[in-house]
């Protein structure tokens, strides 16, 4: 998750179906650090997750897909935020802002996966 200072789950099982979990993460301009408790809406183990719920004045659906190919895995992510202030978000450069976080955080994971 870009920006993750920490995640918490709320309830048990973990990525079990309709699981709550916390997230407090550093957003950048013009969220800055948010604190938001996200819903698992669907799960398939080893290749996908999906979760939603509030963040910022929006709301927040994020899908993560996992896909093996010959050069190791190939991650997807999918966000979409919807709400009032999206069009604020958009002209104060939002999306490139988030852009930037998310791949550290790909890079990041890169590095975890490889025991690096």
């Amino acid at each position: 998750v870009p920006g993750l200072e920490e995640a918490k789950w709320i309830d048990n099982p973990e990525w079990g179906l309709g699981s709550h979990f916390y997230l407090i993460q550093q957003a950048g301009f013009p969220l800055g650090r948010t604190i938001s408790t996200f819903t698992v809406t669907a799960v398939a183990p080893e290749c996908a997750l999906q979760w939603i719920g509030p963040m910022g004045r929006g709301d927040l659906m994020a899908w993560w897909n996992f896909d093996e190919t010959e050069a190791g895995t190939r991650v997807t992510v999918r966000e979409l935020f919807h709400g009032a202030w999206i069009r604020l978000y958009r002209w104060l450069f939002f999306e490139r802002q988030m852009q930037r976080l998310l791949d550290t955080t790909l890079a990041q994971l890169k590095l975890y996966a490889e025991g690096k």
